[in-house]
């Protein structure tokens, strides 16, 4: 057998040995990569754990029997590499081999003593037995059984929270940054951020309060000199804990404008009666209150509700209108 094999460099590109560091760690990536130099000229070795474990890190201590099964069974069911038994013993077969090997000399190298795979080998358990008359069954982590199960949590969010969360974005966006949070996800750490701080008792308005108050404090803003314009407004910050939303709404009460309530109270009115006339001749009658004050902060007009209306026709819904203004495609 040759004294080694290439590594092509392309493998740090590979989504697959991305994926199997993801869900074992690197040591797994250090495993599947020191195999390389083991293979035979086909690309075969045995994969008797312990073989495979003396074979291939004798000096390492702290690489284990388990952890190469482990690495072994990933790799299989990812498709990096075929495990398989034949004449009575476990093997493995990497996948693109000689694809990966330009440079490999068959005629110089031994006849290779590694029989190929069966057409119908397709267990990926067959790795997880070792040695011996009585093989050990190997435990398999649950870092993947763990990340589906919180994937389905997050899947079971309130829709009530939700709904407020992405009303929450838009009033973001309508702040000054009318490309973030295009597509929200419920894995973002925001969120996580935003159902932490309702769980400590903070009303959706008072979440809102503090994102406001946040764009009017000076240093924030970047108004003061100190900053020399460098603003720190993201809503991250705004939402990491009880303390920056406290402070960022007793920002709000005092850096805010006096606003008069009749202009402001009548503009909205306003805005809203139009909507509601185009929304008539789709059998829509006046938006609830809540998807009025909605549609007033994301910046909705008649125009940009007219638009929708025409697009939709009669299934045209408040619903179908706020989640057009929270993507941003009414701003389009």
């Amino acid at each position: 057998m040759a004294r080694g094999r290439m590594l092509n460099k392309k493998i740090g590109l590979d989504k697959r040995v991305a994926e199997l560091e993801e869900q074992i760690g690197l040591e797994a990536v250090l495993i599947f990569t020191w195999l390389i130099p083991h293979l035979d000229v086909n690309g075969r070795m045995n994969a008797e754990l312990r073989m495979v474990r003396n074979l291939v890190f004798p000096r390492l201590r702290k690489i284990t029997v388990e952890m190469v099964g482990e690495t072994l069974r990933v790799a299989h069911e990812i498709g990096l590499i075929t495990l398989y038994e034949a004449q009575g013993d476990q093997w493995l077969q990497f996948k693109n081999f000689h694809k990966n090997q330009p440079g490999l000399r068959r005629d110089r190298e031994p006849e290779p003593d590694c029989p190929p795979p069966p057409e119908s080998d397709n267990d990926p358990e067959s790795i997880r037995q070792s040695s011996g008359s009585h093989p050990e069954e190997i435990p398999v982590k649950r870092r993947e059984e763990k990340r589906r199960e919180e994937k389905q949590k997050r899947n079971e969010v309130n829709p009530t929270m939700w709904d407020g969360y992405l009303h929450l974005l838009a009033v973001y966006r309508s702040l000054g940054h009318p490309r973030m949070f295009k597509r929200p996800k419920q894995s973002a750490r925001e969120f996580s951020r935003y159902k932490a701080r309702l769980a400590e008792g903070w009303e959706p308005s008072e979440l809102e309060t503090a994102v406001r108050g946040c764009h009017l404090t000076p240093w924030n803003a970047g108004k003061d000199p100190k900053t020399n314009g460098r603003k720190y407004l993201g809503l991250d910050l705004i939402l990491r804990n009880s303390s920056n939303v406290e402070r960022f709404i007793g920002n709000f009460r005092e850096y805010s404008p006096e606003p008069d309530p009749d202009d402001r109270e009548a503009e909205s009115r306003r805005v809203i009666d139009e909507i509601s006339d185009e929304a008539a001749h789709f059998g829509l009658g006046r938006p609830p209150p809540y998807v009025a004050s909605c549609l007033v902060d994301t910046g909705c007009t008649k125009e940009i509700a007219a638009k929708y209306f025409r697009k939709n026709g009669n299934a045209s819904t408040w619903a179908g209108l706020t989640r057009e203004l929270r993507n941003g495609a009414g701003k389009q």
